[in-house]
């Protein structure tokens, strides 16, 4: 696969690895050897958006490994906390690549021309409105 040097630059500053493998899920993220593992099953775009939720927990949740499985709500909120850094990071991505100001992005169209889930559509509102 090949990364976006921006996604290559942020893997170097948070001195975490990729590895890729023949995985039945995306990926997930090793603390202790600071490598994401993503599955090559997925294609250039899905991989992308892999890494960059699995380098939201190592940029937001490194050392805290024990607390992803200490309670539910401490797995959901760590879990929304690196979909945030992955949303934040492709919307800076797409205003780079359309050289376009937030104010012009349609939530929507984003995420599908990101291949994201419409799930996300409020979290992407938000960022839209409080910066990219």
């Amino acid at each position: 696969m090949l990364l976006r040097r921006e996604t290559r630059e942020l893997l170097e500053r948070a001195g975490v690895r990729v590895r890729y493998l023949d995985l039945h899920k995306e990926g997930l993220y090793i603390d202790a050897l600071r490598v994401i593992v993503v599955s090559s099953r997925l294609d250039d775009k899905d991989q992308e958006r892999v890494i960059l939720h699995e380098l939201g927990h190592a940029v937001e949740h490194r050392g805290c490994s024990a607390l992803y499985t200490a309670t539910q709500t401490q797995h959901i909120k760590m879990e929304g906390e690196a979909n945030e850094y992955m949303l934040r990071e492709k919307l800076a991505e797409y205003v780079s690549d359309r050289d376009i100001s937030k104010e012009n992005i349609d939530a929507v169209t984003f995420l599908e021309s990101q291949k994201i889930s419409l799930n996300f559509l409020s979290s992407v509102e938000e960022l839209l409105k409080t910066g990219v």
